[in-house]
């Protein structure tokens, strides 16, 4: 059961000295920018859901930077899509959609209702505590299902988890599933793990895939953002000196 969250902020998943913070959003869209463009073809010309899209800026970049076909964004806070709406720069330039919407169902019954596979990526980043903290284990495993249901065969989840460590001490009471257990709940349900982006910031992006029709499997792979290596000095080894050879008379 979904339970509402009267004590917090409305909005999905921004926590204070955490990358989504307004004090480091625009480093942080760069950031994430930089991390979509190793991948733009989980962008280009795809169908795009985007949960928790706060003011939309993310949202619109990705649709001018990468063409998308159409990218959906949906937050909880009527002020955040107002907000998402006015960052269209362009309108009409790319098919940009917000919406206030709880993505969360509130019980296992609305989640067996037909939702139409209808995108090919979905981006998830930095909301999974706020659906926690609301719904606890269960309200989290049923918006990781719909996730699962909502996206085409071969689709790809892209998930930001919060760490464990955002979450407000006093709120944790009753969570038993720790972010870190994430994965194997996520691949019990079908998904398939194939890359982890490891930035230079915390916490890491994972992408997993909606197995194929054809069912087979994805190749999972690291990918690591370069770091700027420090030009040591070359030191020059002294040769050993070479021993003189003597002949002797016999």
């Amino acid at each position: 059961m979904i339970i509402p969250d009267s004590s917090s902020d409305s909005s999905e998943g921004v926590v204070p000295g955490s990358p989504q913070h307004p004090h480091n959003i625009e480093d942080r869209v760069e950031m994430l920018l930089q991390e979509f463009g190793r991948v733009p073809e989980l962008f280009e010309s795809k169908n795009v859901l985007d949960i928790g899209c706060a003011d939309g800026r993310i949202t619109c970049r990705i649709a001018d930077q990468f063409f998308t076909n159409t990218i959906r964004g949906i937050d909880l806070d009527p002020d955040n899509i107002e907000r998402a709406i006015s960052n269209i720069v362009r309108p009409g330039a790319r098919p940009i959609h917000f919406c206030r919407e709880d993505y969360a169902p509130q019980t296992e019954a609305e989640l067996n209702a037909e939702f139409e596979a209808e995108y090919d990526t979905i981006l998830c980043l930095s909301v999974t505590r706020s659906m926690h903290l609301r719904g606890g284990d269960e309200g989290l495993k049923l918006c990781f299902r719909k996730m699962y249901k909502q996206l085409k065969f071969g689709g790809t989840l892209i998930l930001e988890p919060n760490p464990y460590w955002t979450y407000d001490h006093e709120r944790r009471r009753g969570i038993s599933m720790f972010p870190l257990e994430f994965r194997e709940y996520l691949q019990s349900i079908g998904f398939q793990l194939y890359s982890i982006q490891r930035a230079h910031y915390h916490p890491s992006i994972y992408l997993y895939r909606k197995r194929p029709r054809d069912n087979v499997p994805i190749q999972r792979k690291t990918i690591k953002t370069p770091t700027p290596k420090r030009r040591r000095k070359k030191t020059k080894t002294p040769s050993p000196r070479k021993t003189p050879i003597r002949l002797l008379r016999i």
